[in-house]
């Protein structure tokens, strides 16, 4: 059976309009640029890489056709700021990141971030961040030498740039290799100031890749002795679940390990780590109901003066009615069932990064959860459990469809 929507008119011109796009790929350079036609094709195929059928179905060989246009230096930087938005949308899919960097994709992205237009270097950070958050794209780009450049973005004067380096940097640092490469280039001092950033995604993605390179004993040192815990410990309030889960990984992997000798350990010491863990979850969870619960419509209705009810009036008959539900009472957990977490299919939390341990029994004692409407209380804990242990790394994110 077709998906649904798969023959309706609007899936109809998008593939048309598709085959279109990928049969003028296939024109010289030369010819596309001489008329005007290069930057409205690119355009194009970035609006219709938006979606993911589209994605699926431009194939390697527009792919190659795509990256040529883009390693032409005379096209200039404008297009080609463009043809990287177009990149980092098609490698949303997997098979997407394979063919860029069979056709050498990644190289041509690498070279954009030392431009000197803001825009394209932006582009190309995004581009190379969505090509990061699969494993063997964060090997190609490290061995490209992609890292120094993405530090010295850290340093730069666009919101833009340093928003799309710090996602880049977050996802590559997942590969160990990576780690010692940006501790070398100064990357850590940068990440830590990142962490007083007005947005909170630029925020999480510079905590997440922190609690990456705290793997590495030179690295973890650095941050514990910079002013990186106060920060982290303040991110744990965040308005954003994943802002608030990278801070409490990186939490857990700076200060974890010097509560018990990895190489000696002692019955004291693994309870220390052990209350630590448990604190750190408990915290970020309680932080995650504050804001799942008391949202700005909650507290408007609660400081509102109390509504007059009119006076009741007695009749002879009245109709039966059912009393309103009442939510749950303190120390009252009404019966439900239980339900093993899992991370939703359709979530960008992907990776292969072992069992989360399971919060379900902390969701069913705590009363609180049930203020939390049922359809979030499951996302709600997928995310708070996924970096609940020490020395795990920070699953990688994906920069914005473009």
């Amino acid at each position: 059976m077709d998906p649904p929507g798969l023959h309706s008119p609007g899936r109809e011109q998008d593939a048309r309009e598709l085959e279109e796009a990928k049969e003028k790929l296939a024109q010289p350079t030369k010819w596309l640029y001489e008329q005007k036609a290069l930057l409205p094709l690119l355009t194009l195929l970035k609006v219709l890489s938006r979606k993911e059928i589209n994605r699926k179905l431009i194939g390697q060989k527009a792919i190659g056709l795509l990256l040529k246009h883009l390693s032409d230096q005379t096209v200039g930087t404008k297009i080609q700021a463009e043809g990287a938005n177009v990149v980092l949308n098609i490698c949303y899919e997997k098979e997407n990141v394979s063919a860029v960097l069979a056709c050498g994709g990644a190289s041509t992205l690498v070279e954009f971030l030392t431009s000197k237009d803001e825009e394209l270097q932006a582009n190309a950070a995004g581009a190379l961040q969505s090509i990061c958050f699969q494993p063997e794209g964060r090997k190609v780009v490290r061995s490209l030498g992609a890292i120094p450049p993405l530090v010295d973005l850290l340093a730069a004067g666009s919101l833009n740039v340093r928003a799309r380096a710090v996602g880049a940097l977050h996802n590559i640092s997942s590969d160990v290799d990576s780690i010692r490469v940006i501790r070398r280039k100064g990357g850590i001092r940068w990440l830590v100031r990142l962490l007083h950033h007005t947005q909170p995604c630029v925020c999480g993605s510079a905590a997440g890749a922190l609690q990456n390179v705290s793997r590495e004993v030179a690295s973890r040192l650095l941050i514990r002795d910079s002013d990186a815990i106060k920060s982290l410990i303040k991110l744990l309030q965040s308005t954003e679940v994943q802002t608030q889960v990278c801070a409490a990984g990186a939490l857990l992997n700076v200060l974890g390990p010097e509560l018990c000798d990895e190489d000696n350990p002692t019955p004291q010491g693994l309870k220390r780590r052990e209350a630590f863990v448990k604190t750190i979850t408990l915290t970020l969870v309680a932080s995650i109901i504050k804001q799942t619960v008391f949202t700005k419509e909650t507290k408007d209705l609660m400081s509102s003066p109390p509504i007059k009810a009119p006076a009741p009036v007695i009749l002879k008959t009245s109709s039966p009615t059912r009393p309103d539900m009442m939510l749950p009472l303190a120390g009252f957990i009404p019966p439900r069932s239980q339900t093993a977490l899992a991370i939703p299919a359709h979530s960008r939390l992907r990776g292969g990064h072992g069992p989360a341990p399971n919060l379900q029994r902390l969701a069913n004692a705590d009363w609180a959860l049930d203020f939390v409407p049922p359809n979030r209380r499951t996302a709600l804990l997928d995310k708070a459990t996924t970096s609940m242990v020490i020395g795990r790394e920070s699953v990688p994110t994906m920069p914005g469809v473009d």
